[in-house]
């Protein structure tokens, strides 16, 4: 049996290496993943970002606390899953308690292990979410889900491979305080104990499509890129990492990045050797062909690149806008990163976040698919509104880095010239980046705010922080145009306020640290009562500012000023560029706008009822108005011969 499933493997490599990814599949495409070295940003620290684009993941967090473990223990691998609950059980902070696990909507059960592997005495803490975010010694990571060449099983599903990427950070965020120690170590368990898809359940060009993986891997001295995806036997795994240059920026959307490479070079490449054996053995390279390029390789070209390649070209162009890169390149055509032009800061990370490709030719908000009131998004291809598949993978809308089905997103920090407690923080968003609040919270947190821990996709929850988010998202959508300029001020205002009091509280903390009476533990309860208290108050003021955008906006009105003696709707209608191609006009034309428009008239009819009339010109107003004058005269003088004729005028 086994002998077969590797017979079948092998066919599917030789396959799906010439073959494109149809677009059938593309949107259940992810995650974007953004990393900047240490002379790339405008402090000195390490940027790296992550935007967990997904309809379906529980969007729960929780802190994991650092744990001590008896000499030759076992710690336990779990399968991978997105959807609620992602884990239940002990090993992952109480967000994920059994306890806590809601089930009066299905009888969960504790999730149960894939295997085990040796444990260490001694786990750092971090906090989790979809992956590892942070730990407690500043190591940080992004994902993004790409295209590859094998794909793998877990034992629950018959297949021989261990780890997932989630799983595989959650480790690495165990057991390491640096960024080059993580990839090493994500790449030797998956190499050991074989690695598998985030979807093993798909047909074959869904699983091609998902079946590598990037990380983005930083500290606060370095940033590394990593790839990952099965090897050909569904056993091991074939990686590669590169380390990012201190002045440059990388970003990873949904198909790797890594190029050329030399695993001789230590300080800058890292990966398993098995990378250059499998390329030979599928006649994917040859040695006289020069360094292997991972990217061409090992990467399934697809068959609309744009999806991927517009992120780059955004990421890029924004931060070195002289290098005048074509936005309509292939993927392969962009490098794997570039310097920036200009230092980057983390508030400007976040801008990047939120970008829908404002200001370009791409603009989202612009044109007829953005509807009357110029909304970016642009929902996944599906039947329920009655277009089938096959119509709607015959097209193609443009992905931007904000979208809607965002999970959450985060920018992480990590500083070098800080103690770890102070130094690694990470801004942290529900739903949409266009539509949250991004608070920080530290690597080194000692609490978990409540209202990150509870709730689910299955119903609305007042207790879940991300359902705050999710409304004014949604309500935003509705009137964009008008409603989101409220939403940015109101952004603005919160996260200039955070940056502020965040300022102070780290100077605090630092001098704290500098005194012998206070310790590490101290400062990172200071620290964690302090972002918790954010996040309650600015998840707080999200609710209401819910129900102040539902009062203002509404039913195709903007109730402009709420505080007049008496309330005056401005009537929002439609873009005459809209209404012309709806066919609001006989003529789908547009007609001037100096041109006085029709008005609408009551007439007083002689019964004494009030007809409305639309549009009467001059002479026709002139005629009826003559007709009741008339009309009137003829009623006076039948009624004045009924009593005895006419009087003579004087």
């Amino acid at each position: 049996m086994r002998l077969v499933l590797l017979v079948c493997v092998l066919a599917l490599a030789a396959v799906v290496s010439s073959e494109v990814i149809p677009p059938d599949v593309a949107s259940i495409d992810a995650c974007t993943s953004i990393l900047l070295g240490t002379k790339a940003t405008d402090d000195g620290s390490v940027l790296n970002s992550h935007t967990s684009d997904c309809a379906q993941c529980d969007f729960r967090s929780s802190l994991v606390p650092a744990k001590d473990h008896p000499k030759g223990s076992v710690r336990k691998v779990y399968p991978f899953r997105l959807s609620y609950p992602r884990y239940v059980g002990y090993d992952r902070g109480d967000a994920y308690f059994p306890e806590n696990t809601d089930t009066t909507i299905y009888p969960w059960k504790e999730t149960e292990a894939l295997g085990t592997i040796p444990q260490v005495e001694h786990t750092y803490s971090y906090v989790d979410a979809v992956y590892g975010i942070m730990n407690e010694k500043q190591l940080a990571m992004g994902e993004s889900t790409c295209s590859g060449k094998f794909f793998a099983y877990p034992p629950s599903a018959g297949g021989k491979a261990l780890f997932d990427v989630a799983e595989l950070s959650r480790v690495a965020m165990e057991r390491c305080a640096t960024s080059r120690c993580a990839v090493e170590l994500m790449g030797e368990l998956a190499e050991k104990y074989g690695y598998y898809q985030c979807d093993w359940t798909a047909d074959n060009a869904t699983l091609v499509l998902q079946a590598g993986e990037a990380l983005t891997v930083s500290d606060p001295k370095e940033a590394w890129m990593f790839h990952i995806q099965p090897d050909d036997t569904g056993a091991s795994a074939i990686w590669v990492a590169q380390r990012v240059p201190d002045n440059h920026i990388a970003v990873v959307a949904n198909d790797f990045t890594i190029q050329e490479i030399d695993l001789d070079n230590k300080k800058e490449f890292l990966g398993s050797k098995n990378l250059y054996d499998i390329a030979k053995r599928y006649g994917w390279w040859k040695p006289e062909d020069g360094k292997l390029n991972f990217q061409r390789v090992y990467s399934t070209r697809r068959a609309r690149p744009e999806y991927v390649s517009r992120r780059m070209w955004r990421v890029y162009d924004w931060v070195a806008p002289s290098l005048k890169l074509r936005s309509d390149l292939d993927t392969y055509d962009y490098p794997f990163s570039v310097p920036v032009e200009r230092p980057i800061s983390s508030k400007e990370l976040i801008r990047i976040l939120r970008d829908h490709y404002e200001g370009t030719e791409y603009d989202l908000t612009k044109g007829l698919a953005a509807g009357p009131y110029g909304t970016p998004n642009r929902f996944d291809l599906g039947t329920g509104a009655g277009t089938t598949m096959a119509q709607a993978t015959a097209g193609g809308f443009e992905r931007a880095i904000s979208l809607f089905r965002t999970t959450h997103s985060y920018v992480q920090v990590s500083r070098d010239w800080m103690p770890d407690v102070v130094g690694g923080v990470f801004y942290f968003g529900h739903y949409a980046p266009s539509d949250s609040v991004f608070t920080p919270f530290y690597g080194s947190a000692t609490q978990w705010p409540e209202s990150y821990k509870v709730g689910s996709l299955y119903k609305f929850d007042r207790d879940a922080a991300w359902w705050a988010y999710c409304l004014v998202g949604n309500w935003a959508d509705k009137f964009y145009r008008f409603i989101h300029p409220d939403i940015e001020a109101k952004q603005q205002e919160l996260e200039d306020k955070i940056f502020a009091s965040q300022r102070a509280v780290e100077a605090k903390a630092v001098a704290m640290l500098k005194k012998d009476k206070h310790d590490e533990e101290e400062v990172a309860d200071m620290l964690s009562s302090f972002a918790n208290g954010v996040a309650d108050e600015v998840t707080d003021t999200w609710w209401k500012f819910f129900e102040v955008l539902v009062t203002k906006f509404h039913d195709g009105y903007i109730m402009a000023d709420l505080k007049a003696e008496t309330l005056n709707p401005v009537k929002l209608f439609y873009p005459p560029e809209w209404l012309a191609a709806v066919g609001f006009w006989p003529d789908n034309k547009i007609p001037p706008a100096d041109v006085a428009a029709p008005t609408q008239h009551n007439v007083l009819l002689p019964n004494g009822s009030i007809a409305e009339a639309a549009g009467f010109s001059s002479f026709f107003r002139y005629f009826l108005t003559l007709s009741v004058g008339v009309f009137a005269g003829l009623a006076i003088a039948r009624f004045r011969s009924k009593r005895g004729g006419y009087e003579e005028l004087p």
